[in-house]
């Protein structure tokens, strides 16, 4: 984890605009991946909010759904 820009929930919140609880509830979730300090504040590595955001666009728009139905 050397040399990684870690963003707090506020900081992506004010990305996505969106609320700060909103993140903290994707985080508590698991729907956002985040590591989660001992004093209890959260840090997320930027590439798990987009890796979260295309999971949420193939859901949205039926892609993910072809995509296993192309699989089988």
């Amino acid at each position: 984890m050397a040399n990684t820009n870690f963003l707090t929930p506020e900081e992506v919140a004010q990305w996505l605009k969106v609320g700060y609880w909103e993140v903290r509830t994707w985080l508590q979730k698991g729907q956002l991946r985040g590591y989660k300090l001992p004093d209890g504040d959260w840090r997320i590595k930027p590439e798990n909010v987009e890796t979260m955001l295309e999971l949420s666009t193939k859901v949205d728009t039926g892609e993910k759904d072809k995509e296993v139905k192309d699989e089988v």
